[in-house]
C-alpha cells in the first residue's frame, strides 16, 4: 500500500499480507502513518472495494472520527465542539514565530520549516492553476433548459447497447434531435429517448450539443436486438479464462459468431 502526502508529495511503502482486508488496512494506516504525522484533514483512496465494503470493520477508527468530527468548525455554532465543551481550541501545530526559541539551532530550524511549507503550499497552488487552465481550453460552458432539442453523442456505448458497423470510424457520433425533458443537476439532464433505444435517459453535458436548426432527417442510434431473427448467433466458443477485477474473479469469453439466422416459413 502506498501513501502519499498531498502537499509534500512524500510516500509510505507499506507492506500488506495478502489477503488483506478492511481491518488490516485501517490497523495498518493507523500504525505507520497516524503515528507519524496524525490524522489527515482528507484522505483520497483509489475507491477500491476494501475501502467501500464492510464499513462494520472500521470500528477500530472510530476514537479518530470522533476526534475530527469535534475538532472541525461548524458553522451553526461559529466555533469547534471542543473549543464549545473546553473553552480552549483544539491541539494543533502552529506556525513557529521567529524568536520563541530560546536556542537559536532550533528557532533556525522551525524557521526554515515554515519557510518551506509556504514554499510547497505556493508551487502546488501554481501547478494545480496551470493544469486547470490547460484543461479548460478544451472545454466549453453548455447549459440547457427544458424543451431544448439537442443531439446526443453515443460513442461510449457503442460497443454495448448499439449495433456495431463495419467501419466504425465513418459511424455518425452524434444522433437527434432528442429533447431536454428535466435538469438535474448542473451537469446531467434527462432526455427523451425513443423506447428501443436501449441508453439511460441521464446523460452527461458533456454528451449533448445544442441543436440551432430543425434538420430535415432525425436519426437514432442502431440498437442490436438479439431476440430479431437477423441477429449473429454464436457458433463456437473458442476460449474461456478467469479474469480479475478489482478483488474478483470473473469469466471472459472469446465467442466465434456466426451469420444471422434464416427466417423460418
Amino acid at each position: 500500500m502506498v501513501v502519499v502526502d498531498r502537499l509534500s508529495k512524500y510516500a509510505h511503502f507499506l507492506a500488506l499480507k495478502h489477503p488483506y482486508t478492511t481491518q488490516t488496512i485501517a490497523q495498518t494506516f493507523l500504525d505507520n502513518i497516524v503515528k507519524l504525522h496524525g490524522f489527515p484533514e482528507a484522505i483520497t483512496s483509489d475507491r477500491d472495494t476494501i475501502f467501500l465494503k464492510d464499513p462494520t470493520r472500521w470500528l477500530a477508527c472510530l476514537h479518530m472520527d470522533e476526534y475530527w468530527y469535534n475538532t472541525n468548525y461548524h458553522s451553526s455554532i461559529h466555533t469547534t465542539l471542543f473549543e464549545a465543551l473546553y473553552s480552549r481550541p483544539p491541539p494543533i501545530h502552529p506556525p513557529y514565530i521567529f524568536g520563541e526559541s530560546a536556542t537559536s539551532e532550533v528557532d533556525n530550524i522551525l524557521t526554515i520549516r515554515d519557510i518551506k511549507l509556504q514554499l510547497l503550499k505556493h508551487h502546488l497552488s501554481r501547478a494545480q492553476l496551470r493544469m486547470k487552465n490547460q484543461t479548460d481550453k478544451h472545454r466549453s460552458d453548455r447549459s440547457f433548459q427544458v424543451g431544448y432539442w439537442v443531439y446526443l453523442k453515443v460513442e461510449p456505448y457503442k460497443e454495448i447497447t448499439i449495433s456495431s458497423q463495419p467501419y466504425p470510424k465513418l459511424v455518425a457520433k452524434f444522433y437527434g434531435l432528442i429533447q431536454v425533458t428535466k435538469k438535474i443537476g448542473h451537469v446531467t439532464y434527462t432526455l427523451l429517448l425513443p423506447a428501443l433505444v436501449k441508453i439511460h435517459p441521464i446523460v452527461h453535458v458533456s454528451l449533448m450539443k445544442k441543436c440551432h436548426v430543425i434538420p430535415d432527417h432525425i436519426s437514432y442510434p442502431p440498437v442490436l436486438d438479439i431476440a430479431d431473427p437477423q441477429c449473429p448467433e454464436p457458433e463456437l466458443l473458442l476460449r474461456r479464462r478467469m479474469v480479475k477485477k478489482g478483488n474478483k474473479m470473473k469469466h471472459d469469453h472469446e465467442t466465434k459468431w456466426g451469420s444471422p439466422s434464416q427466417l423460418k416459413g
